[in-house]
Parts: structure tokens; C-alpha cells; sequence
């Protein structure tokens, strides 16, 4: 069946109250109800004649949930009687105390599941939990198997033959007594839940409230003081409070509640003390109010005298911070912040008693900036015209400045600088120029044409001869003067060279008027001069060229060819790349059917990379390959690969007015920018591109310049992280360049959260795929894989082996083929608290 929960009991009695509180002020009683109240405690007692047999699970009667407590069969037979069920702990805190009880209703959820019973006792209880008054099941009540059956005695007028008060069904043994009879053997008897409703009305006494203090007797406090009001308040049936107010006169009820004074409960001479800070000076009556019990209407009481509440004596404070300040040149004044509190002043002022000049009329300040002249200035906070506080204020004048009596006025002070200069040339501006102190004055050198700057004197000592000269924060007198000499007479000779060989010097050479310079032409291995021109025409390709009594400018240009080989011999040329030397190098004429051997060092660092026969890298390195039974023209070329720990940015020098390619392996899809800067100035440009799928890319430059380029190259993985990027720095002097199997250094990160201590910390990232990635904590190996396909590795690391605090974990990359260390990469983390913080 629906039963009413203890929730929405408690809201509907709410409601009752406020009725009954309502009809009260009508002087019309009216009964509530509790609604239905579980009990908190069930027991099973033997008291013949309830005494055959015990209950099981007597606490299952608390509540309307299909639990219950039974008598089982087969002992419980025919004319057997149950042990008292004993009911008690219902919760009737909310009956007022003092309220009359009208009645009590119960209610029984039992039936039997076999056999046959009957209820042959429900009877209420005393404060002994003793059973009382009339036994409501005398007349014994059949049960039937159905469960939901509701056995209900008494009335909302019916006490059970008992003068019950508020106190009594207010008891925690307060209850019900059940007793079940047995009509037919192996009976089985249950209890879901037991009820009592208890009807009440509430007593409509009035509370009664007197005020003793103040009485108009010695009452006299200064505002800010705190003061006793001493007053007597009690209800009879209920728990009442009080608020107090203070009033200028004693009727109307109109006054100002008093804070600290509000809820003040009962008592004969209780106190609450009011705080009387920021009340008007004067004297007042203080009443109570709001006084009620819920039932009887509210009730008031002034007090018969009243309190006398005095202003305190003014006072104040200043201060200025920072006290001083700084008059700027050509004012009077300047300003200093101030911070004042003047308390209980009938006229307050912040007056400075130097200049004669009101700041303020506020009460207050802070941080207010006001103007101070020269000097110390009194500053005082004042009560009309009563000084209650002072400070002092200091103002002075800038550097270069002086109090004028009015003002700070600058005192300047000039010096000369005296410009002269010898023939053949001027400096500008000429003559005694005056500066004020300082001040700065810049000078023109200017020699007429075929002329320049011999030597430049300041102050009679000789720096180095330039155009221009600035005399800055002028202090002192100087003097500046220039000589000027001769240009001597040049010619430039522009050499420049093919490739397969060289000219030295090479570029753009000076040469004085009338002197000679010679140059070296110098084919590779296996190569001879071409050509030579000179100024555009041939000559004798003989090395070395000389230019005798150079009177204007020149062009000397060299080209080389291959040396024809000899019929029935081959050429095999050696390509030298950065960091280590194929031998011998250049070109070797083989003849058919020999053989010849070669030498592959690598430099001190390095480790031989890749072995390049014929464009075609070979699956293995060596340190010597030898070409056997040559029928055929051939190349050889080997790389060169830092040993671990050491990878210096690559240096390599190229040819000429040609191209750079970068080709090599990075992650699959990965973003690739190569920055190329000039040395020397600030060019820059770059070049984009991006690895396929399986991570191979190349980018080419063109038309470089002869002259030094810097190179980076910078590589990111699909998800953004940049690896560390390599350097290259070439020299283009002899043709085009590739650099080849260039190999993307990893990228590494630690994921974003936290790990307890003993936990796995995931370490990922991006390889060349084919490449093995080794994982370390603290220069510990803790992980080893190969980067997949698409180059992603990841670990989890367990940490339990950890100490908190700093750890490092690097990420470090070698080949597939040769297990040799190609690059590495680290990050940090810390363990501490059993967390991972990154």
C-alpha cells in the first residue's frame, strides 16, 4: 500500500503548523497530525501469555519495504501465542511541548504465508515501555494471506485509555505492543511495517518579555562602546527568542534593530551586548520585538529609562609615503601621495600648515597625491581649526636646478669644441661650436675628391680616420681635427675557375696601379687545363698566368677536361664527401681487365655511413673496396656518420654556381623547411617541402652563388614536434653537391598527466622507420623496438624502480643495418609525491 515518507511527513506537518498558527490568532483550536512515524526499534520479549514463540527479525518492521519479521512454522501450532513484538523509538519531536493528545491511530501491515493467525494484542506503552490503557486487539483480529492487509486501531480522538501528554509519546520507549495468536498448527505469521498517528492541539500561551537595563539610571556609554541590555523572557510550553531595537522615543515600535541582538533567547536577567559603533550620538529607549511561540500572537516591551550614547574626542593620523619628491626644473611644486583617517571631527581638514593651503575636507584618504613646494612642508589633519596629527613633507629640486625663491631654475653651463682640418678636405661644422653641458654635437670629414681621411685627432689623440664624429654627453672643452691624403690608384682582376680543378687566387684581387699578380691553374687527378682566357681571349693554358704593370682592370677564366684514358683503359673516379676521404682520390686510369683497390677513411668521430658504387649504395660498409677485372668506366663514393655523442654540424664544400640537394629519410608525412642563410649578410631563404610515405625526401637549391652558405634543416613529425636540426655548411666553388642519406634525428614526448610512483610513464614519439629506438632513465637501457612503417614508437616505462625527484629520459636512434648510434634526443621529468610532474 502508499504510505507517506518521513520526508514528506515533515512537509506536511509544516503546513499544519502554519494553519494551526494562523486559526490560533482567530482563537480557533485545531488539531494536527504527525502523519504516520515509523518505529526506530523493534524487540521480541516474552510476557505470558505472549510467550511460545520468539520473532525472528523483529527490526524488519521499520519501514514499508517487504522485509519482514515472522514466526515460522512448524513449532508455532494451534492456541500457541507469539512473544510480545515490542515496537518503540517513533520519532514525535515535532509535537510542541505542552500539546494536548487527542489520539493515536496504528496501523499493522501483517498477514500469515500458512496455517492461520490472528492479532490478539496491540496495546500501547508507558515511558517503561510497560504496556498501558486498553488492549485495542482484544477481541482477536483474523489475518489473511494477503500482504498487503492493513490492521488499523484507535482514531484521531482515541487514547487507548491513557491520559497521554506530549512528554510521554515524546519518549524513546514510548511504543506499541503486538502479540499474534496461532489458529491452526504449523502457522507462519509475518510484519512488514508498524505506524502510529498521533493528533494533537497546540497550547496558545503568550511568552512574556520585560527590559530591566537601561533604565535611565547611570546609563551613559561613548559610541564604540559596548553595552549590556539586560532583559527577562520565557514561554511556558515553547522555546521562544527575541529581538531588541533602539528608539528615540518609547512607542510605535519603528526603532533600529540592534546588531549582535537578534535571536536573544530565554532567560530572567539574560543579556545581549550591543557594539554601539556608528550610532548618532544621543539618547534612545531600546524595546523587544518579534517575540512568538508560533502560537500566541507577538509580543513587545520597552524599556522604562534611556541610554545615553556620547560622541569620543576627535583624532586623527598622516603619513605620506614616500615623504620626498622631486620639483622638476621651471615649477613650484610637486606632489606626494598622502594617507589620512580623521575619526568623530564635527569639521575634519587635511591642511598643509607650510603653504598656508587646505587639501581636504574627507575624513579620509589614502594614497591621495597633493602638492608640497621647496623644503619641509607641515602636513596636519586638523578638527576645524584643533590640530589632531601632523607629518612632514620634503620637497627638492632636480639635478641642474636651484630654488629661485619662486622656482627651480636650471643653471646651465656651456664648453667649446674647436674644429679645424689640413688641405685637401674640410670637417664640418668648422670653427668653435659652443654645447651646452651635456649636450651632444656630431661632425662631417669630408675629403674633396681622389682624396681620403689620413688621420683623425680628438683631443690631440689620433682613433681611427671616419667621415663622421659625435662629441655625446659634452662635459668638458674638446677639439677635432683631420689631415687628408692621396687615394692610391687600383685595379681589380676577377679570376674564376670550371670544375675538375682550380685558380689561385680565386675572386675579386686587388691589384695597385702598375703592379703585377700571378695565378695558378691547377687541374684535378685525372684532368688538364681546357682553356684559358684572359680578358675574354686565349692564351697559353701553362700555369702559372701572370699580369705585369696592371694599369686596368682584368678577367682570367679557367676550364678543365678529362684526360683521355689510354685504348684499352678505364677511368674510375673517386668522390670525396665531409668527414672522411676516399683513396685515392680524383681520377685513376685502370687499365682492362686489372684491378684496383681503394682505401675509405673515415675522420676521427666518424664511422663510414654508406658505400656508393656506381650511384648504387651497397647493404654492407667497409673500410676498403676493390674494383676486379675493370672493363668499364666507374665511381666510388663513401659517407661518413658520427659515432655516438658526437655530431658536429657537417662542413662540405661544393662547386660553383650550381645546386644543393639534401636527400635522406625523416618520418613518414613529416613537414620539412631547409633555411638557407648567406654568411656574411642577411638573406634569407627557404625551402619547403615534405617526406612520402615511407619517409624519403630530397630538396634541391639552385643557382648559389660562389661564397659560403649555412644550411639547417628542420624536420617535423605528423603531430607537430620538432626534431633537433642538423647544420650544413658549404662552399660552392666546384659544381653541384648532394648531400645523401641524411637521417632524421627522433623526435620524443612524455605524455601530459600524472603517474603514482610504481605506475608506467608512455614515452613516444617519431623515427626513420627501420631504425631501432632505444628507450633510457638515467643512462639506463629500459626499452628497445623498431620504429614501424609509419615511424611511431612508443613506450610504457614502469617507475616503481624510481627515487622521486629529477629523472632523465632520452630517446636515442641507430641504424637497422649497422646497430651503429645515428642521433639521440632527451627530455626530463620528475617523480615526486608518487606523481609524475612534468
Amino acid at each position: 500500500m502508499l504510505l507517506i515518507n518521513r520526508l514528506s511527513l515533515s512537509k506536511l506537518l509544516a503546513v499544519f503548523t502554519v494553519l494551526a498558527v494562523f486559526l490560533s490568532f482567530q482563537n480557533i483550536a485545531f488539531a494536527l497530525t504527525t502523519g504516520q512515524v515509523y518505529p526506530s526499534l523493534g524487540t521480541t520479549v516474552s510476557e505470558p501469555p505472549w510467550s511460545d514463540n520468539t520473532w525472528d527479525t523483529p527490526a524488519n518492521i521499520y519501514t514499508d519495504d517487504g522485509t519482514n519479521a515472522e514466526v515460522t512454522a512448524p513449532s508455532y501450532d494451534n492456541g500457541d501465542q507469539t512473544f510480545v513484538l515490542k515496537a518503540t523509538g517513533f520519532d514525535f519531536s515535532t509535537i510542541p511541548d505542552g500539546s494536548t493528545i487527542n489520539g493515536i491511530t496504528a496501523r499493522i501491515n501483517s498477514y500469515y504465508s500458512a496455517g492461520s493467525g490472528s492479532i490478539d494484542l496491540c496495546q500501547l506503552f508507558n515511558v517503561s515501555r510497560a504496556k498501558v490503557g486498553t488492549n485495542q486487539c482484544s477481541t482477536v483480529v483474523p489475518l489473511t494471506t494477503n500482504t498487503a492487509t492493513i490492521i488499523t486501531k484507535g482514531s484521531a480522538s482515541d487514547t487507548w485509555g491513557n491520559a497521554l501528554t506530549s512528554a510521554w509519546v515524546k519518549d524513546s520507549d514510548f511504543g506499541i505492543a503486538i502479540g499474534i495468536l496461532a489458529t491452526s498448527n504449523n502457522t507462519d505469521v509475518h510484519v512488514d511495517y508498524v505506524t502510529l498517528e498521533i493528533d494533537y492541539t497546540l497550547s496558545n500561551t503568550a511568552p512574556t518579555l520585560s527590559i530591566s537595563e537601561p533604565n535611565g539610571s547611570g546609563d551613559t556609554v561613548t559610541v564604540g562602546d559596548s553595552y549590556n541590555i539586560t532583559y527577562s523572557l520565557s514561554d511556558a510550553e515553547q522555546t521562544v527568542t527575541a529581538d531588541f531595537y533602539y528608539d528615540t522615543n518609547n512607542s510605535g515600535l519603528d526603532g533600529t534593530l540592534i546588531t549582535g541582538c537578534q535571536n536573544q533567547t530565554e532567560g530572567v536577567g539574560a543579556t545581549c551586548s550591543w557594539n554601539t559603533t556608528g550610532v548618532t550620538p544621543g539618547s534612545y529607549y531600546v524595546y523587544g520585538r518579534d517575540v512568538t511561540d508560533g502560537i500566541a500572537p507577538e509580543v513587545s516591551a520597552y524599556s522604562s529609562g534611556t541610554i545615553t550614547i556620547n560622541a569620543p574626542p576627535a583624532s586623527g593620523t598622516v603619513s605620506a609615503s614616500p615623504d620626498t619628491c622631486t620639483i622638476l626644473s621651471g615649477a613650484s611644486t610637486c606632489t606626494v601621495p598622502f594617507t589620512w583617517s580623521i575619526s568623530n571631527a564635527t569639521s575634519p581638514k587635511l591642511y598643509n600648515a607650510t603653504r598656508f593651503i587646505e587639501y581636504s575636507t574627507s575624513a579620509s584618504g589614502s594614497g591621495v597625491s597633493f602638492a608640497i613646494t621647496n623644503g619641509s612642508n607641515t602636513v596636519q589633519v586638523r578638527d576645524s581649526t584643533a590640530v589632531l596629527n601632523s607629518t612632514t613633507a620634503t620637497g627638492s629640486c632636480t639635478d641642474g636646478t636651484s630654488w629661485n625663491g619662486s622656482s627651480c631654475a636650471v643653471v646651465v653651463t656651456y664648453y667649446d669644441i674647436v674644429a679645424s682640418s689640413g688641405a685637401n678636405g674640410s670637417v664640418t661644422p668648422t670653427g668653435t661650436t659652443t654645447v651646452a653641458q651635456g649636450g651632444s654635437q656630431a661632425y662631417s670629414i669630408a675629403p674633396i675628391s681622389g682624396y681620403e681621411v689620413a688621420t683623425l685627432l680628438i683631443d690631440g689623440g689620433a682613433i681611427t680616420a671616419t667621415t663622421t664624429y659625435t662629441f655625446s654627453n659634452v662635459t668638458a672643452n674638446h677639439t677635432i681635427s683631420a689631415t687628408f691624403s692621396l687615394l692610391p690608384v687600383t685595379h681589380t682582376i676577377t679570376s674564376s675557375a670550371g670544375s675538375n680543378g682550380s685558380i689561385t687566387p680565386l675572386g675579386a684581387i686587388v691589384v695597385a696601379d702598375g703592379a703585377s699578380q700571378a695565378f695558378s691553374i691547377i687541374p684535378e687527378s685525372g684532368f688538364y687545363t681546357a682553356t684559358l682566357l684572359v680578358d675574354g681571349g686565349t692564351v697559353s693554358t701553362s700555369s702559372p698566368y701572370t699580369f705585369t704593370n696592371v694599369t686596368a682592370d682584368h678577367t682570367i677564366v679557367a676550364t678543365f677536361a678529362l684526360i683521355p684514358p689510354p685504348p684499352g683503359s678505364f677511368t674510375i673516379i673517386a668522390n670525396q664527401n665531409p668527414n672522411g676521404s676516399v683513396s685515392p682520390s680524383g681520377s685513376t686510369i685502370v687499365t682492362e681487365g686489372d684491378s684496383q683497390i681503394y682505401t675509405i677513411t673515415p675522420d676521427s668521430g666518424y664511422d663510414v655511413g654508406s658505400l656508393i658504387i656506381d650511384s648504387s649504395p651497397l647493404s654492407s660498409t667497409s673500410t676498403s673496396y676493390t674494383f676486379t677485372n675493370v672493363t668499364a668506366d666507374h665511381t666510388i663514393e663513401a659517407t661518413f656518420i658520427a659515432l655516438p655523442g658526437t655530431e658536429p654540424a657537417p662542413v662540405a664544400t661544393v662547386r660553383r654556381l650550381a645546386s644543393v640537394t639534401f636527400q635522406g629519410r625523416a618520418f613518414p608525412d613529416g613537414k620539412i623547411s631547409i633555411v638557407r642563410k648567406e654568411l656574411g649578410n642577411e638573406i634569407v631563404t627557404k625551402e619547403r617541402g615534405g617526406a612520402d610515405a615511407n619517409g624519403f625526401f630530397n630538396i634541391r637549391f639552385t643557382d648559389l652563388q660562389t661564397g659560403a652558405h649555412s644550411f639547417g634543416l628542420l624536420i617535423k613529425d605528423p603531430d607537430g614536434r620538432t626534431s633537433q636540426t642538423k647544420f650544413f655548411v658549404v662552399d660552392v666553388s666546384r659544381g653541384d653537391e648532394i648531400f645523401k642519406d641524411i637521417i632524421a634525428p627522433p623526435t620524443v614526448d612524455i605524455l601530459n598527466g600524472q603517474v603514482s610512483r610504481g605506475g608506467n610513464l608512455k614515452v613516444f614519439g617519431y623515427a626513420s622507420p627501420g631504425h631501432t629506438i632505444r628507450v633510457y632513465f638515467d643512462d639506463i637501457l629500459v626499452k628497445e623496438a623498431l620504429a614501424g612503417r609509419g615511424g611511431v614508437y612508443s613506450f610504457d616505462v614502469p617507475t616503481g624502480a624510481l627515487d622521486f625527484g629529477q629523472h632523465k629520459v632520452r630517446a636515442k636512434q641507430t641504424s637497422l643495418a649497422t646497430g651503429k648510434l645515428i642521433s639521440q634526443i632527451g627530455a626530463s621529468f620528475s617523480l615526486a609525491g608518487g606523481q609524475k610532474v612534468l
